[in-house]
């Protein structure tokens, strides 16, 4: 995993992402920067590059004032199987 969010995300933050996401593979982007020490604006490109990557989940969809909740997929298969 290391490797593929280093490729994906091409920036020093890439494992400090991969650490929070193996800690908390349920998650808000509040939460996400706030765990990781990246900045918003980035921490916000991970979410959407994950996404579309599919290594993200939507838990929930915004709407509105309320944020979205993502789940870190890789991680979750492995605990549900």
């Amino acid at each position: 995993m290391k490797q593929q969010f280093a490729d994906l995300l091409s920036s020093k933050w890439s494992i400090q992402a991969l650490d929070f996401m193996f800690t908390n593979p349920v998650f808000q982007n509040s939460r996400f920067t706030r765990g990781s020490g990246i900045p918003t604006q980035t921490a916000a490109r991970f979410s959407r590059a994950l996404l579309d990557a599919g290594l993200l989940g939507t838990v929930r969809e915004s709407a509105g004032r309320t944020p979205a909740i993502y789940s870190f997929e890789p991680l979750l298969d492995l605990v549900r199987d």
